[in-house]
């Protein structure tokens, strides 16, 4: 976790690392907004991440972080994701014998994308109440 004013508009961001199957995904930006956590969709803070992810070299499978931070940059579009990850996960089954389900990113990467409105309800509705610590966060 990061903390600092990101963006420059005098609130300070946190840098959230997502891991998805114990295995780093990709960062999120997320800020005190109506006294509440919210994840900070200015595109902004997900353009240098999605620069940075188009200039990485891979085995040429682009990676859930590409996705999602194009989509958040909106350099992408939601149907462009769709039909390239489609096209992706279909290559992926005819060169490989056994495909896990959690191997195919269009499970992983579009309900994600699909359900962005809801992603600020995951700091705020659990089933039980989570523990709360406080911090100073100038001393940190």
């Amino acid at each position: 976790m990061e903390i600092k004013d990101v963006d420059s508009d005098g609130n300070p961001e946190i840098k959230l690392s997502i891991y998805i199957y114990d295995e780093y995904d990709f960062d999120l930006y997320i800020h005190i907004k109506d006294d509440k956590l919210r994840v900070n969709l200015n595109p902004a803070l997900y353009k240098p991440l999605f620069e940075a992810e188009k200039k990485r070299d891979g085995s040429g499978k682009r990676t859930d972080a590409y996705y999602i931070y194009g989509f958040l940059s909106g350099a992408l579009r939601l149907d462009e994701i769709r039909a390239e990850v489609r096209l992706a996960d279909a290559k992926v089954r005819s060169e490989e014998a056994e495909v896990r389900p959690e191997d195919e990113q269009y499970g992983k990467v579009i309900p994600l994308l699909e359900r962005r409105d809801k992603w600020d309800d995951a700091f705020h509705y659990f089933d039980t109440a989570p523990p709360l610590i406080k911090y100073d966060l100038n001393k940190r």
